[in-house]
């Protein structure tokens, strides 16, 4: 029996999969499964795996068709046998004692979820994570409840799984699993539910995740003509069940209309950036449907004061901008914008 199971799902990665597996396999927490789901890669990823399961029998390795991180991430929680469960990104790497020291602060202080600050690693240089929650303390359900559910409803800064280390009868014991066929924000849902069965968490003060940033891999991501749809699917899920004392109706929706917005002018932003190389026309276009978009325009006019109270001038212009549709004023801004941040 395996103390802590890692979940790794694993789509043509070869570029950076062995650097990730030689750091798994140097962990100083020795008893652990690394479970790897190579989700119908065409490159040698498949190939990669295997030749170090030759060496190490804690790797595990199931090869299915392609369905999706949430998918493969759900494949791997099918069959873990570990009493806590952690999981990493194939293109990352973790420290030598990041399993160890995650599973003694667990058990120590006998929580169901340990968050750990990470390390983001971009090209030429490297800047430590930082939180909005009290550190190196037990937070009950009443915080939980209070301060994190709500702030998963409007902020992404606690929405990675891979610095998140989870107790198996939390999840198994309340069937949370990653929701398929969701094209955004799959890792917040799953937060959310453990974080709202859970009886307690701990925010370490610690690093030991190297989250990797590959090159324009986000923005692309960003920009692409779908986003803004998933977008607004996103915005239409459901969060009744996480209603209480703290959390009306009405302050979730709150809560949600900002996350929207807020992701909607970020997108704004990202279609006239010429980094993504849409092409004026293509830009336009988009950013006209935006802004004529019926569900941005509704929410936008409901949440107009909250949204821009506390803001600075550029950012109350942009928004004063998209809700008037000043197009050329909008690719001015951000333009100015841009060129005063270089």
């Amino acid at each position: 029996m395996y103390v802590v199971s890692v979940i790794i799902p694993v789509f043509n990665a070869q570029l950076h999969l062995k650097k990730c597996i030689e750091s798994l396999l140097l962990q100083t927490q020795k008893s652990c499964e690394f479970i790897f789901i190579n989700d119908g890669s065409t490159d040698a990823s498949k190939t990669i795996i295997a030749d170090f399961q030759k060496l190490d029998s804690r790797i595990v390795l199931i090869n299915q068709d392609n369905q999706g991180v949430s998918a493969a991430r759900n494949a791997g929680l099918q069959i873990a046998k570990g009493k806590y469960i952690g999981f990493v990104d194939a293109d990352d790497t973790i420290e030598s004692n990041y399993f160890q020291r995650l599973l003694e602060t667990a058990a120590t202080y006998k929580v169901d979820i340990v968050i750990a600050k990470y390390t983001l690693v971009q090209k030429d240089k490297k800047s430590l994570s930082t939180t909005n929650f009290p550190e190196n303390k037990v937070l009950d359900s009443e915080f939980i409840q209070n301060k994190i559910i709500p702030h998963l409803m409007q902020f992404e800064d606690v929405n990675a799984i891979w610095n998140k280390f989870f107790s198996d009868e939390l999840l198994q014991k309340n069937d949370i699993k990653f929701p398929i066929g969701v094209a955004l924000g799959e890792d917040g849902l799953f937060n959310m539910q453990a974080f709202h069965q859970a009886k307690s968490v701990y925010f370490a003060d610690f690093a030991g995740y190297n989250y990797m940033e590959i090159d324009g891999s986000a923005t692309r991501s960003f920009a692409t003509n779908t986003y803004f749809h998933h977008l607004k699917n996103e915005y239409q899920q459901d969060f009744s069940m996480y209603q209480n004392k703290h959390l009306t109706a009405e302050k979730i929706s709150k809560l949600k209309a900002k996350k929207f917005l807020t992701k909607a002018i970020s997108l704004l932003h990202e279609y006239t950036n010429p980094i993504n190389k849409l092409g004026k026309e293509v830009a336009y276009k988009r950013v006209v449907t935006l802004l004529n978009d019926a569900t941005f325009t509704k929410i936008l006019h409901e949440n107009y004061n909250e949204i821009t109270a506390g803001k600075g001038r550029y950012e109350k212009f942009i928004f004063c901008a998209a809700k008037n549709k000043w197009l050329h004023l909008l690719f001015i801004a951000t333009s100015y914008s841009r060129l005063r941040n270089r």
